[in-house]
């Protein structure tokens, strides 16, 4: 004040309070966390399961092996190529070509002594190669697929919360309704069956039949909708060779 006349001082302008904005970066730091936590827990329940992928895969390589038959047969049989692709799918979803040729490869080397040692057994003779022809299967016998059941043995199971069904493992085991020793010893019985209940519709399998009872189990990977999703197989057909 002075001369009698008063005058207020300006007002200073506003700012924002330092300790307003030194909370934004620890904000942003935290949203960053949970998204990254939330990334982790997604990629733990559904991420790539190398072994799951290298047993499935393991069980093909096995299975060409225990069928005599040449463990690179596959790539002249479309049939073959497209059943074992069908089996591997789900369980290497996760894995690119490069890896599923890794993995095929590291089983393959794996199982090369195994390989080796049976060619070498039929190079020198030592396979069982001077058995007598078998006979045809007798024409009098038949049978239909009403003479034969069906049923699925649960072996593994991997479910990934509610609404996102699970992963299933199963073997398919068949049986025959009737008298087995009535079946000639000499005939190839083809059953074909269908799995209903899997996400992506029915699937579709068959197995041969020999020695009357002897059979190679299947394993069938399959994804449900939900976790109480049911499945069920039935037979569709049979044919006799």
């Amino acid at each position: 004040m002075t001369d009698g006349t008063y005058r207020a001082d300006p007002e200073p302008p506003a700012t924002e309070p330092a300790k307003s904005r030194s909370r934004w970066p620890l904000i942003a730091g935290v949203i960053a966390l949970g998204f990254v936590v939330l990334g982790a827990i997604v990629w733990s329940v559904g991420g790539p399961d190398r072994e799951w992928c290298k047993s499935a895969v393991g069980k093909e390589i096995d299975a060409l092996l225990a069928s005599n038959q040449p463990i690179d047969s596959w790539k002249d049989d479309s049939k073959l190529q497209a059943r074992i692709k069908a089996r591997v799918t789900w369980p290497c979803r996760f894995q690119s070509d490069s890896d599923l040729e890794s993995i095929t490869g590291e089983l393959i080397m794996a199982r090369l002594p195994q390989s080796l040692g049976r060619s070498i057994d039929e190079a020198f003779g030592k396979t069982d190669s001077t058995q007598e022809p078998t006979e045809s299967p007798t024409p009098e016998w038949t049978t239909s697929r009403d003479d034969w059941k069906a049923s699925l043995k649960i072996v593994g199971k991997k479910c990934y919360g509610y609404g996102f069904g699970c992963s299933v493992e199963a073997k398919v085991k068949l049986g025959y309704n009737g008298d087995s020793s009535s079946i000639p010893e000499d005939a190839t019985v083809e059953v074909t069956y269908k799995i209903k209940g899997a996400k992506d519709g029915p699937v579709v399998g068959s197995t041969n039949v020999t020695n009357q009872t002897e059979y190679d189990v299947n394993t069938e990977y399959l994804e449900t909708r939900a976790r109480s999703s049911k499945l069920a197989v039935v037979v569709t057909s049979v044919e006799v060779y």
